[in-house]
């Protein structure tokens, strides 16, 4: 397994089954080659006795058993898999694969509810104590609100929770400022919003390790959200 990874890091190019197969025909062609000619040259020579016409025969035998349209063969085929796979909705990048796949025998995958569902059903909302904080439920709903362009599968299980929206009073006690959409440089996406008292917060959301580096300091106690009046 450590091997098999530090080789993929490395860039070493694995043969494929695909490769190794072709490689076994055009050696088995190129051992009859080897074969076949010095033998048909011989004994054409001994029994007409021109050693010069044997020689072109012998050179003609040779050519013949030299693969010559075995790559267009070879390309022509794995072509006419990858047209069956996009018929299945299915994109091959690389033709070679297409005999992998074939050769398969136990093709194991994740399974995650992304997959099979496509979609995230969230169940808990923990502070960096490992407890549960209703203060991260509501920054998430802010961020995920505000936040421009497409929703992600995050995003939608946040806002899912809409009993947040009139918790928060969201018209009333909070206003959009500014928005830092995600990069693959800062790794987060961040969301500027006032609150009713002019107070500026900053939410940002990425990921963790990205989000720790940056970090100062870390609340000790949660803050308690703004509720409704009782009516």
């Amino acid at each position: 397994m450590v091997s098999g990874t530090a080789t993929a890091v490395t860039g070493v190019r694995v043969t494929t089954s695909f490769e190794r197969g072709i490689n076994q025909v055009s050696l088995l062609l190129l051992r009859f080659m080897v074969v076949m000619a010095p033998a048909v040259f011989l004994i054409n020579g001994v029994s007409k006795g021109d050693w010069g016409e044997a020689f072109f025969f012998a050179l003609s035998v040779a050519v013949g058993l030299t693969p010559e349209m075995l790559p267009m063969i070879v390309t022509a085929n794995l072509s006419r898999g990858a047209l069956a796979m996009a018929a299945e909705k299915v994109i091959v990048k690389n033709l070679d694969a297409i005999q992998n796949f074939g050769a398969m025998d136990v093709l194991c995958t994740d399974k995650t509810g992304t997959l099979t569902q496509n979609r995230i059903v969230l169940l808990k909302h923990l502070d960096w104590r490992g407890e549960e904080s209703e203060e991260v439920l509501a920054l998430a709903f802010l961020n995920s609100t505000y936040q421009t362009g497409l929703k992600s599968l995050l995003d939608v299980a946040v806002l899912e929770h809409v009993e947040m929206k009139e918790a928060l009073q969201l018209e009333q006690n909070f206003r959009k400022i500014d928005e830092i959409p995600f990069d693959f440089q800062r790794r987060r996406l961040s969301v500027v919003v006032e609150e009713a008292n002019h107070h500026h917060e900053l939410i940002c959301k990425g990921a963790v390790e990205e989000l720790l580096a940056i970090c100062g300091h870390l609340r000790p106690s949660a803050r308690r959200l703004r509720r409704s009046p009782p009516r």
